[in-house]
């Protein structure tokens, strides 16, 4: 991420222990180096504390970012009026006729494993637990 935003990687990490929690926004795994030096860190983000970053940064490349997310709102407040409407066209309820049913299947009590019952009814109340 450093690099693709042109920053300074002790900067971002700073940024991180400063302003976030490690093992919630970002988790940090050492891993030996294939030399005698100090152990690699491998720093892992989340979606949203790599966007957060990538807002508050100061670099170029974050302003393409802030631009990117800016211009994505606006083009779903555009259309958001389309994709309630189809929304709510595909959650209006299907008109219930006189011969449905519902098909079930339930695991035998007995201690017979892989034996289920299948049947079907047309009265049928679903328990609320």
């Amino acid at each position: 991420m450093a690099k693709w935003l042109k920053g300074v990687k002790a900067n971002i990490k700073d940024t991180l222990k400063q302003s976030y929690t490690l093992d919630v926004d970002y988790t940090i795994t050492k891993q030996k180096s294939s030399n005698a030096g100090r152990p690699n860190e491998i720093i892992m983000l989340t979606p949203d504390c790599m966007k957060r970053l990538c807002m508050l940064s100061r670099t170029e490349n974050a302003e393409e970012v802030r631009t990117y997310f800016i211009e994505l709102e606006k083009h779903i407040d555009k259309y958001k009026n389309i994709i309630f409407e189809k929304y709510e066209i595909n959650q209006k309820p299907i008109p219930k006729s006189d011969n449905e049913g519902v098909i079930y299947v339930l695991q035998t009590d007995l201690n017979l494993p892989g034996v289920y019952k299948i049947g079907k009814t047309t009265d049928f109340t679903p328990l609320h637990i």
